[in-house]
């Protein structure tokens, strides 16, 4: 197999992983978004390798330009669903802090009320002696 499509298989790869991430955050499934970042870490350096190598076989061809990459459509894809994921994920963090906050502020008003609707033990005793 060429480094070529090496590269192919690997981004490949990396876009199901990244469908799978959408599919964590959006469930919440924390677990499961914790494996696929794990399984993404492990895909980097065969990534790199792979690179490395298809850089060498193409040392001798005349330079592209930047815009002409052959990966350059493929990394481009990636790149926005990342950027997707992260918004989508800082939208999460955010639900999850403004229903933690309405949590806390429940638990406040709910002390509030057993106190002020709570009789006094000590009063109790003192109508029994």
């Amino acid at each position: 197999m060429s480094a070529r499509q090496t590269i192919a298989g690997l981004l490949e790869q990396w876009r199901c992983l990244t469908g799978g991430e959408t599919q964590a955050i959006q469930t919440g499934a924390w677990a499961d978004l914790k494996q696929i970042q794990a399984d993404k870490a492990d895909l980097q350096p065969q990534l790199t390798a792979a690179m490395d190598e298809w850089a060498a076989e193409n040392r001798g061809l005349p330079a592209a330009g930047a815009g002409d990459h052959p990966f350059r459509a493929e990394v481009n894809q990636l790149i926005a669903l990342e950027a997707s994921n992260g918004a989508l994920l800082a939208d999460q963090m955010r639900k999850r802090r403004e229903a933690l906050a309405s949590l806390e502020q429940a638990g406040r008003r709910l002390r509030r009320v057993r106190g002020s609707y709570a009789s006094r033990p000590e009063a109790n005793w003192q109508s029994y002696s």
